[in-house]
This record gives C-alpha cells, structure tokens and sequence, in this order.
C-alpha cells in the first residue's frame, strides 16, 4: 500500500511567501484568489489520479506544487521565491533535501518553469528529471 505524502498547505504558502517577501522589504499581497489553493492542489490531484507509475514520485510531486505557484503568479511579489520555498518545504516533510552545491543550477531551473513564452517554458517532467540529482533522501517523513 502506498503512503500518502505530507502536503503543503495553502496556509503555509502564504506565510512563506510573507517571509520571504518580508526579507527584501517587498510588499506582501494576492494578486490571484483562489490561485495558491489552485497550486497546492496539484500535486495531490497527481497521486490521487495520475499515471499510477508516477503517483508517488516525490520529486515529480514537489515540481508540481512549485511550478504551479510559479507559473500562477499569485502574489504580488516573490512568486519564485515561494514556489522554490513551498517545493523545499514539501520535500523536507517528506524525507528529502535539495543539494545545496548547485544553487545557481536550480534558480535557472526555477526561472526556466516560469518562462513568459509558454513554448521556452520547461516542462514539469523535465524538472523532476534535472531536479532529481539535486535531491537527497535523509530520513522519513514527519510522520514516521
């Protein structure tokens, strides 16, 4: 039997898109309502109803939750931000890390996910696939 992920809560997006606002001095604000909720909401659809050979992909989960909060542009600054903060905290509940040795590598991937010409834009599997030597199992989840 699978185990159901920890999961990211609409709640948790938005005090860390406070945070990381709050770092710089930028205005924290929702552009779009309804538009975290949207993003978070992805990757659970995923292990509920995707292809089962992926349902559990950790990785592949976590792409999904950053680049929906990317690409939705919900709030008024620090969209990116959030969305590499929110794929970070997923992982971390969930037994992983990002490698800290690359973090050039994975802002460009970020930025790539976000890209204003939906054709440059990086694909969600593609992500998962660069991201995943970035990824280190550490332990299990919280709940273990």
């Amino acid at each position: 039997m699978r185990r159901e992920p920890v999961w990211v809560t609409a709640e948790q997006v938005v005090a860390l898109n406070r945070s990381v606002v709050a770092a710089t001095g930028e205005p924290h604000g929702i552009n779009i309502v309804g538009a975290v909720e949207a993003a978070v909401s992805r990757p659970i659809q995923h292990f509920f109803y995707g292809p089962a050979d992926t349902q559990d992909d950790t990785v592949l989960l976590g792409t999904k939750l950053c680049v929906g909060l990317s690409q939705s542009q919900a709030f008024a600054q620090g969209n990116k931000r959030t969305a590499l903060a929110a794929m970070t905290m997923f992982l971390n509940l969930n037994g992983y890390e990002l490698s800290a040795s690359e973090p050039g590598r994975l802002a460009e991937l970020i930025l790539a996910t976000a890209a204003g010409d939906r054709a440059d834009r990086l694909s969600e599997d593609r992500f998962a696939d660069l991201l995943d030597p970035l990824v280190i199992e550490v332990h299990g989840s919280v709940d273990d």
